[in-house]
């Protein structure tokens, strides 16, 4: 199954949102990132530019390098039953 990265990303902050108990209206307030915007952004349908996610990582409890590395580990399992499911061993 394939997967675009701003839906891996909106699946990861959302994940680690709900993971500490916070509102997304309590993400937009303490980023200073309107409510509609991070929706959009959870929900994968847009991807947040650079300046913006760094303004948003701190709200979520996570640094840039922590959402990159769970992005690659699940972006790995995705590959990894990809890989399995099309009749292909992985190594």
């Amino acid at each position: 199954m394939k997967v675009s990265i701003q839906q891996l990303q909106g699946s990861v902050l959302r994940e680690q949102r709900q993971k500490i108990r916070q509102t997304q209206r309590a993400v937009a307030a303490s980023s200073c990132v309107s409510l509609t915007h991070i929706c959009d952004v959870e929900l994968g349908k847009t991807q947040a530019s650079d300046q913006i996610l760094l303004a948003m990582l701190p709200s979520y409890n996570l640094t840039l390098s922590e959402l990159l590395r769970e992005m690659a580990n699940r972006l790995e399992v995705n590959e990894s039953e990809s890989h399995n499911h099309s009749g292909l061993r992985a190594n």
